[in-house]
C-alpha cells in the first residue's frame, strides 16, 4: 500500500483523499437516516429507509440528466459532421479557383 501511495503524484493523491472523504459522508448519509418512510411512487405505495429514497432520486435526475444531454450530443454531432462536409466542399472550391489562376496566370 505504501508504494501505490508513494506512485501518486500530489493530485491523484488529493483526489483520492476526496474521493474517500466523499464516500465516509455518504457512509454517514444512509446510517444517519435509515428510518422507515412511506413513499408514494404515483402508481405504487412502497416503505423504504429514507436515505434509500433519496440516492435513488439523485439517481433518476442524474439518468434524465444524461439522456437529455445525449439528445444534444447527438445532435451537435450531426451539425459537425454537416459542418465539416461544407468546409471539405468550400476547400475543393478554393482549391480548384487557385488552380484556374495558376493556369491562366
Amino acid at each position: 500500500m505504501k508504494n501505490y501511495w508513494e506512485s501518486l503524484s500530489n493530485i491523484e493523491k488529493i483526489r483520492l483523499v476526496i474521493s474517500l472523504l466523499i464516500g465516509l459522508f455518504i457512509f454517514l448519509f444512509i446510517v444517519l437516516n435509515w428510518n422507515q418512510q412511506d413513499i408514494n411512487f404515483i402508481f405504487l405505495n412502497a416503505r423504504l429507509p429514507l436515505s434509500i429514497a433519496i440516492i435513488l432520486s439523485i439517481g433518476a435526475g442524474y439518468l434524465l440528466s444524461r439522456l437529455l444531454s445525449y439528445r444534444k450530443s447527438v445532435k451537435k454531432d450531426f451539425e459537425y459532421k454537416i459542418l465539416k462536409k461544407k468546409i471539405a466542399e468550400l476547400e475543393n472550391k478554393l482549391g480548384q479557383n487557385k488552380e484556374i489562376e495558376k493556369q491562366e496566370g
